[in-house]
């Protein structure tokens, strides 16, 4: 007996993505059926605009392979570590808020294995992919600093916090 869930998944949701887009809505089924999570949104909507930075060879959250060493040596070069945090809510209504989302971007570079490209070059390409970047769903992302991050390691690591908003409501 097949779970109702993997049979939604497997069967239903394809479905109806095909008649979606058939009839010409431009909305996925996920877009249609399930709301996404804001966060997750801007978690999504960040990774795909990374694909646009062909420089950056690996993105993935930031759980602090930077501070251990078994973990750098199998990390490819440059390097961006994020986090996505909402610092500050505020409600609106009873069930919907104004969310404050910031973005914390760690790129690291292993100057001493590639020093064809300039590290600034990579940092202002990154800085330019995503200072003023927004859409109807989040305001434009601003970067409020950017630190170069001391290291000894030999390293190079620019640490970005970029802030954006937008309304949540309850799924």
């Amino acid at each position: 007996m097949i779970e109702l869930p993997s049979f939604f998944a497997l069967f239903i949701v394809p479905i109806f993505e095909l008649l979606s887009r058939l009839n010409g809505s431009g909305k996925s089924i996920r877009e249609s059926l399930f709301k996404i999570r804001k966060m997750k949104k801007v978690y999504l909507k960040m990774l795909e605009r990374f694909k646009e930075l062909p420089s950056i060879k690996q993105v993935e959250e930031d759980y602090g392979q930077l501070e251990q060493s078994d973990k750098i040596a199998v990390l490819k070069f440059p390097f961006v570590g994020f986090s996505i945090s909402e610092p500050v809510r505020k409600n609106l209504t009873a069930t919907k808020q104004v969310c404050d989302c910031e973005i914390s971007l760690r790129l690291a570079l292993d100057y001493g294995k590639d020093v064809s490209i300039s590290p600034y070059d990579i940092q202002e390409a990154l800085e330019a992919k995503f200072q003023g970047w927004g859409d109807q769903e989040m305001n434009r992302w601003e970067c409020k600093s950017l630190v170069k991050e001391p290291r000894l390691d030999g390293l190079v690591v620019f640490r970005f916090l970029f802030k954006t908003g937008y309304q949540k409501s309850p799924q």
